[in-house]
C-alpha cells in the first residue's frame, strides 16, 4: 500500500523526472507496518538491460534491510552499504563516482536510509526520512533546517542522475 503527496513530473535534461513524498506500508499479520516514508525519485536512464542493480545505504535501527530479492546476488556488502544485482557488469553503470555521491548521504536522526535501483531504463531513488522531517508541521514549529536539508539532498540526487547520463 502506498500513498503520496507533492507529486511532480518534469523534464530534467530532456528526460522525465518524477518526484513525490511517499509512504509505503506492508501487511504483517493483518496489520500495516511502515516500510518507507520519504522522498521518492524516478528518472529515465541509459541502462536498458532487463536486469537489476540495487544499492542500499544501511541505516540504524529504523532501517529495514531489503528482502524479496531471490533472483539477485549480493555483489558488495560492508558496514555502510549493500549492492544486489543479477548483472555481473553492474559496476560499469554503478561507477565509483556514483557510489561516492550515494555515500554522501549521511545517516542521522533525520535520514533513515537510501535505496537506489536501476532497471530497464529507469532509476528509482528513495530517501527514507524520519516522521518529524517528512510531516507537515501543524502542531509544531517549522524547521528551516529541514528545508535546507531537503535542498541539499535534492542536489545530491540530481548530481547522481547527471553522473548516470555520462
Amino acid at each position: 500500500n502506498t500513498r503520496s503527496r507533492n507529486h511532480v513530473t518534469l523534464t530534467y535534461k530532456n528526460k522525465v523526472l518524477t518526484s513525490a513524498d511517499l509512504a509505503a506500508n506492508i501487511l504483517i499479520k493483518n496489520r500495516t507496518a511502515p516500510m518507507f516514508l520519504g522522498k521518492y525519485y524516478d528518472y529515465e536512464c541509459n541502462y536498458n538491460k532487463d536486469k537489476f542493480i540495487i544499492f542500499q545505504l544501511k541505516g540504524k535501527e529504523l532501517s529495514k534491510p531489503l528482502d524479496d530479492i531471490d533472483d539477485l546476488k549480493v555483489m558488495e556488502n560492508n558496514k555502510r552499504f549493500v549492492i544486489y544485482s543479477n548483472d555481473d557488469e553492474y559496476r560499469k553503470y554503478l561507477t565509483n563516482k556514483v557510489l561516492t555521491e550515494l555515500l554522501k548521504f549521511k545517516i542521522d536522526n533525520v535520514l533513515i536510509d537510501v535505496i537506489f535501483s536501476i532497471h530497464n531504463g529507469k532509476v528509482d531513488l528513495g530517501i527514507d526520512y524520519s516522521d518529524d522531517f517528512i510531516n507537515i508541521p501543524v502542531e509544531s514549529n517549522f524547521k528551516i533546517d529541514y528545508v535546507r536539508r531537503a535542498k541539499l539532498d535534492l542536489d545530491r540526487v540530481l548530481k547522481i542522475f547527471d553522473l548516470l547520463d555520462k
